[in-house]
């Protein structure tokens, strides 16, 4: 049965969401490195997204620029994020699962629609 949410109820929910990543930048931990594509990366979203002077005079590793364009979570943890595997991905639509029921995304989504 639904109710009404209290003023401190309320208050507590959007706390929380406010303190909590963006969906798309939550790690995927079924998907690894190897499901984005290089190419479409380096070929297509780098020389789209940042100017060519800036692209020679960076010396940063594939993970590191990677990281950095938030497609993985970290350099050294190589895990791809919602939105990597999103722009990037060979086959997002095997590699994505549901957001766990603990996630921004699913309490979003559980969220009533009538008040």
């Amino acid at each position: 049965m639904l109710r009404r949410l209290s003023d401190n109820e309320l208050l507590a929910l959007l706390n929380d969401l406010e303190s909590a990543p963006p969906f798309d930048l939550y790690p995927v931990p079924s998907a690894s490195i190897d499901d984005l594509s290089r190419v479409v990366f380096e070929a297509e979203y780098l020389p789209n997204a940042f100017a060519p002077d800036v692209l020679e005079e960076n010396g940063r590793s594939y993970e590191e620029r990677l990281a950095s364009c938030r497609m993985i979570t970290s350099p050294t943890e190589l895990t791809p994020t919602v939105v990597g595997l999103l722009a990037l991905g060979k086959s997002p639509k095997t590699t994505c699962q549901a957001p766990t029921s603990n996630s921004y995304a699913s309490k979003v989504l559980s969220w009533p629609t009538q008040w």
